[in-house]
């Protein structure tokens, strides 16, 4: 079972995190689209890695609420690389994009009837096809196109019709409720926790408008939630994200150590309320 605090590992990361010997990271998060089909030297290191950590797949190119048909090619080979690596929580995001180049494009979607029915139709087919149930993880944005439903009643719907799982990323819903005004608690309590499986964080930038960048330490007001939020759930696996400024390494050893102090203080005290 996957536990502790992780890290999203791009490739630039991966040779640092074969020569740790600390107690962190509990666990790799991959994205498959960089790694499925690697050889050679980049092909060894994910062997060792695999050996090494428990692994999660967290996906980028799904295009969950695209409307051109799903890649199948990129559903085998997906299969095939979870089956492979004996990897068992996987993820991607409640969006569109389109794949040219990395990094991909993720686009979000209207929060109407019609898009969520197709977003469960799409989720149903891959959990079937991928003969497991998956997470999907709603995303940060700046502009939304006109809507039938507020974005948690979508969010909502489409967990229910589809029976699927939730990946919470904390920086999302703190950015998206600081740029469209809303409470973040109180989005995140209209939420099914109970469906929550992993939860992601990482830092975010800008002032009047902020965008989660996942290049630079997490703020303290996303601390903050996190430490509000995970008093309201079991315990999970958590993501630290960083995906661009790595170094030095020592400081996203300190951020795993950061979280990983908030988790044990509020689940403890969560247990011990429950006794």
């Amino acid at each position: 079972m996957i536990e502790g605090i992780g890290i999203g590992l791009p490739r630039e990361l991966a040779q640092i995190a074969l020569g740790q010997t600390n107690e962190f990271p509990g666990f790799l998060e991959l994205a498959p689209e960089n790694w499925m089909g690697v050889k050679g030297r980049w092909g060894r290191i994910l062997e060792i890695l695999v050996e090494r950590y428990p692994i999660t797949c967290h996906a980028l190119s799904l295009s969950l609420g695209g409307q051109e048909p799903l890649d199948w090619n990129f559903l085998c080979a997906t299969k095939l690389f979870l089956k492979r690596h004996r990897i068992d929580m996987f993820s991607d995001h409640l969006a569109s994009c389109r794949s040219g180049n990395y990094p991909y494009d993720l686009s979000p979607l209207s929060f109407d009837h019609a898009t969520a029915q197709r977003v469960v139709s799409r989720i149903r087919y891959v959990q079937n096809f991928l003969e497991r149930r998956i997470a999907i993880e709603p995303i940060s944005y700046l502009a939304s196109s006109k809507s039938q439903m507020d974005e948690s009643t979508f969010i909502c719907n489409v967990l229910e019709e589809a029976n699927c799982d939730l990946v919470l990323d904390l920086t999302s819903v703190y950015v998206n409720a600081h740029n469209h005004s809303y409470d973040p608690k109180e989005f995140i309590t209209s939420l099914p926790l109970e469906r929550v499986v992993s939860i992601h964080i990482g830092g975010h930038e800008g002032q009047e408008f902020k965008v989660n960048s996942r290049g630079s330490p997490i703020g303290q007001e996303v601390l903050d939630l996190f430490s509000w939020t995970i008093g309201r759930l079991p315990a999970v696996p958590v993501v630290l994200e960083r995906e661009y400024n790595f170094l030095p390494y020592t400081s996203l050893m300190e951020e795993m150590r950061g979280l990983q102090a908030i988790c044990d203080q509020r689940w403890e005290a969560l247990s011990v309320q429950t006794i």
